[in-house]
């Protein structure tokens, strides 16, 4: 019975409202960087406006969260390399790149320890389960996703600005990382969360009772046993 493992039917919470809404600050850079009169710069610096805003708000609501903060570090430090190196004949055109792939950079760096997506999943899910050690595992799982998500979509920048021309440029800056994230978001709602060990009695006596399929209250699903 100790190969025995859960899995619970509920999914991670990784698509709630709250992770999306913090990754605004990285949608307004890549969108106003391609308008025509705001370049880079002015980008990074509404980028920064936001993400302070919400370091702000989740200070005031008691909430922690990294991604604003690691949002608001990086804008800071891209603005600051901005203008000291503005005279330098810099490619602007790679910005979009950079900085879409230090978020995929950041995301892969700290899966292993302390993933940025945790602190989401905490607010969605039971208190119960955040000691069980599959729940660390399946958030650097899902760190790491994301991390991959960001990476093929800074690669799709990389040539968007190397192959110049309409056609590149709306295949490559648009319509492939709106794909990659489309694709991205409706595999993250398919990652399950996984405990172990002392969950067993409980499931043990909910399927026993005749509630592991759903129970006439509406709870759902169940826990079930998989090998």
């Amino acid at each position: 019975m100790g190969s025995v493992r859960l899995r619970s039917a509920r999914l991670l919470p990784s698509t709630s409202a709250r992770f999306y809404a913090d990754l605004l600050p990285w949608l307004v850079f890549a969108v106003a960087d391609r308008t025509g009169g705001v370049g880079p710069l002015r980008s990074a610096i509404a980028a920064l406006a936001i993400a302070a805003f919400q370091c702000v708000t989740a200070h005031r609501s008691g909430v922690s969260l990294a991604l604003p903060k690691v949002s608001t570090l990086l804008f800071a430090i891209f603005i600051a390399l901005s203008l000291v190196i503005s005279n330098g004949g810099v490619e602007w055109r790679f910005a979009r790149a950079v900085v879409t792939g230090t978020l995929s950079l950041v995301l892969l760096v700290t899966s292993w320890r302390s993933p940025l997506t945790e602190a989401y999943v905490r607010a969605d899910s039971k208190p119960s389960l955040w000691s069980d050690p599959h729940f660390s595992t399946d958030n650097g799982r899902l760190a790491r996703h994301w991390s991959a998500a960001f990476g093929v979509v800074a690669i799709s920048f990389t040539f968007g600005a190397i192959l110049r021309g309409s056609v590149a440029t709306t295949l490559l800056n648009w319509l492939a990382p709106i794909l990659v994230l489309a694709l991205a978001v409706a595999r993250a709602s398919t990652v399950p969360i996984e405990t172990t060990g002392s969950r067993l009695v409980e499931a043990v006596e909910l399927l026993s009772s005749g509630r592991g399929d759903g129970d006439s209250r509406g709870r759902g699903p169940g826990p079930r046993l998989v090998e």
